[in-house]
């Protein structure tokens, strides 16, 4: 409703919510940020007699919301761990947790943040975890085929909100592989009792529950939990990335070590200028800059479409706890809105207008022009569109290695392009506030600020 988040819960789910909202658990997980800030409301007035008789809560708008489909793995591992903790937390006081999706969780200032309240039912007993199976759908499965096969996890939740089943992961899984104690346990079984109860009828996956918690069944959950949590550890994402872009930082040759001083003073003092709460990376890479802006102040989104470079920022940050939350994104090709008639989650253009106050575009323009074939004038529109109020941009000529290695024996195509006309379509919204050159002319940095 407007910028508030409300959420109507009918009398079904009213004495579940209000056991979960008088807990330990909510509370301390308000406290360390794990929920976000919630609180009951009367209904609102704008919706008449539509919302008369019912429940309503408020909850705190996070800054800039990051979707399983925008995650790199690490983030998906932690997911799934803030799940499993959060199961476990749920049981010492009589509650459970009844469904285990990313979709639960949002990242905000690098952290999971749990936001589907109504996922904690009251503890009615029985001898399994209902969601077993989701949670292994929904982050083990997608972890496992991204460690062994290289299918990025986030690509999984783009059209498939409940994950892969077993028996798309077993035809991924050749041999003797399928006989080994994981494979069997999490792929080849389930998927042979898929196929068995889809024959008979009924389901051999869903054993005879009870309707009464006991210790007897709290033990047997317990020990699911552990399982799950023992499966997770064997897909967790690996240490070291090979990816092209993983370690561009510390290998890149084009700049002389006073050049990479001058860009960083540069940007340290269009930061001090910009004053900026809010700042989105494009093409972040593993956070060089993205780090000075979060240790100026700012709550950083990291975008790149390098995944083994934004686990390196990811790791890292778990030791610096910088407010930077990484996004697998191409802004040449933005995450698209999603969901049932592209309304559930709108894409990212949609969500990020307006929303940060600086732009950092910084070593990535040649790209786009060149290996995306975007025209520079388009370049210019997409940052508009964004709406920030500062962007700082770096400008690479034809006659920077770089853009010459990229563009190869098409760089005659770029001929007519130049500093005078990037300053003229950057001038058409934006006024020029600081600049510098570095790389002896062949790159220049500008801060503009929107007219």
């Amino acid at each position: 409703m407007g910028d508030r988040i409300l959420r109507c819960v009918n009398k079904d789910g009213v004495n579940s919510l209000m056991t979960f909202l008088s807990s330990r658990l909510f509370d301390s997980g308000q406290a360390e940020g794990l929920f976000p800030r919630t609180w009951t409301i009367h209904a609102p007035l704008a919706l008449g007699n539509e919302a008369s008789g019912e429940f309503w809560l408020e909850h705190q708008k996070l800054d800039f919301p990051i979707y399983a489909h925008e995650w790199i793995p690490d983030q998906l591992y932690d997911a799934a761990n803030t799940t499993l903790d959060l199961a476990e937390r749920a049981m010492e006081e009589g509650l459970e947790l009844k469904d285990a999706t990313p979709f639960n969780i949002l990242f905000e200032q690098g952290k999971p943040v749990f936001c589907d309240l109504l996922s904690f039912d009251l503890r009615a007993g029985g001898k399994i975890w209902r969601p077993y199976a989701q949670f292994q759908r929904t982050f083990v499965l997608p972890l496992y085929m991204a460690k062994k096969f290289g299918l990025p996890s986030h690509r999984t939740f783009l059209d498939r909100r409940d994950g892969l089943d077993p028996t798309e992961v077993r035809r991924a899984v050749r041999g003797l592989q399928a006989l080994r104690p994981f494979e069997l346990q999490v792929i080849t079984l389930p998927a042979l009792l898929s196929r068995r109860a889809q024959i008979s009828g009924f389901s051999a996956l869903n054993p005879e529950s009870s309707n009464q918690a006991s210790a007897k069944n709290d033990f047997v959950i317990r020990s699911a939990l552990r399982r799950l949590r023992k499966q997770l550890r064997h897909v967790r994402p690996d240490e070291e990335s090979n990816t092209v872009w993983a370690k561009y930082d510390q290998a890149c040759d084009h700049y002389s070590e006073q050049e990479r001083r001058t860009k960083h003073s540069f940007v340290t003092d269009a930061l001090a200028i910009c004053k900026a709460k809010s700042v989105l990376d494009i093409g972040a890479n593993a956070g060089e800059y993205s780090r000075l802006a979060a240790k100026a102040g700012a709550r950083v989104v990291a975008a790149d479409f390098d995944m083994g470079a934004l686990q390196r920022l990811y790791r890292q940050n778990a030791v610096e706890r910088l407010p930077i939350t990484p996004m697998v994104l191409n802004i040449a090709r933005p995450t698209p809105a999603v969901g049932w008639r592209n309304s559930e989650i709108a894409s990212f253009l949609d969500r990020a207008k307006g929303n940060f106050d600086l732009v950092l575009m910084l070593a990535v323009l040649h790209h786009l022009l060149v290996s995306e074939r975007v025209p520079l004038k388009e370049i210019i529109r997409l940052l508009e569109d964004l709406d920030a109020k500062f962007l700082l941009i770096e400008w690479i000529s034809l006659d920077d290695p770089k853009f010459r290695q990229i563009a190869g024996g098409d760089l005659h195509w770029y001929r007519d392009l130049n500093e005078s006309m990037f300053r003229k379509e950057i001038c058409v919204n934006y006024s020029v506030i600081a600049e510098r050159a570095i790389a002896e002319g062949r790159r220049r940095l500008f801060l503009c600020e929107r007219a």
